[in-house]
């Protein structure tokens, strides 16, 4: 089964924990859950994930389509 580094990028917090908690029952590892679209590109360059789920509105300036 896949391991891979999974970044989350949601700013609705039930809906972050419910990817996070879906892909770690199918066994992946989530990185980080980011809410703002600077977070984010910090936290792709901290972890260096595999995938990012991104979702298009974000906290703050910017969206995920941006930040893409």
């Amino acid at each position: 089964m896949s391991t891979e580094n999974i970044l989350i990028v949601e700013d609705e917090p039930v809906v972050a924990l419910d990817l996070q908690q879906t892909l770690q029952e199918m066994g992946h590892q989530v990185c980080g859950i980011y809410t703002s679209m600077d977070a984010a590109i910090k936290g792709v360059e901290t972890h260096q994930p595999s995938l990012v789920l991104m979702d298009i509105h974000l906290q703050g300036k910017g969206d995920g389509i941006e930040a893409c």
